[in-house]
């Protein structure tokens, strides 16, 4: 499987965390942006990837529910947004809250794996909502974001970025470019991942 994750940061600190773990049966990937304006919004993230990357889960829904009661009782924590999914034999399952994407670019169509997921309440209230997603078959190409690229840049150019490169680093970093303003520096926090089998 092919696969490549980048993350660029304001000036003022990156509160994305993100983690891949490939192994010979499938792959995980986890995704956490920190909510900005509250504090330990970084935390939070830290605390999700790193007791995602530990959990070993069967129910990525009991998961993430249980995750966020452990946020909400944690006093150096704050909240954060979640894509947790794993692809195996072909097929991406998973659960997500907030605003950050999973989608199936398929030449000009998008499946968006992430659609029934609630923007708020986030992870770490106590009170988020958790939606699963289960055996979606992996066709197309994989981007899992942050909001840092799918709050400002429209669909069809993320669409048209990833049709037009094969090669999925230099896609990557095109489409880290799309959010830079021309004074160099990014208008959000944004972290891009792509995949293809």
């Amino acid at each position: 499987m092919n696969y490549v994750a980048i993350s660029k940061t304001t000036q003022i600190e990156n509160q994305d965390r993100v983690s891949i773990v490939e192994n010979d049966e499938d792959i995980l990937i986890i995704l956490s942006d920190g909510a900005g304006g509250t504090s330990g919004g970084t935390e939070a993230a830290e605390f999700t990837v790193n007791n995602l990357l530990i959990s070993n889960a069967q129910n990525p829904v009991d998961t993430l529910r249980d995750l966020d009661e452990s946020i909400f009782t944690n006093p150096k924590t704050g909240e954060a947004t979640v894509v947790y999914l794993r692809i195996s034999e072909g097929k991406i399952s998973g659960a997500s809250i907030g605003d950050s994407e999973a989608w199936l670019i398929q030449g000009e169509k998008i499946v968006d794996i992430t659609e029934n997921q609630h923007r708020k309440p986030l992870l770490g209230t106590g009170r988020a909502i958790v939606k699963g997603f289960h055996d979606i078959p992996f066709v197309g190409t994989l981007i899992v974001a942050s909001d840092g690229l799918t709050k400002y840049v429209p669909i069809s150019k993320i669409i048209s970025t990833i049709t037009d490169n094969n090669n999925l680093d230099v896609c990557c970093i095109k489409l880290i470019e799309l959010v830079r303003y021309k004074s160099g520096i990014l208008s959000d926090d944004t972290t891009v991942i792509l995949c293809k089998l």
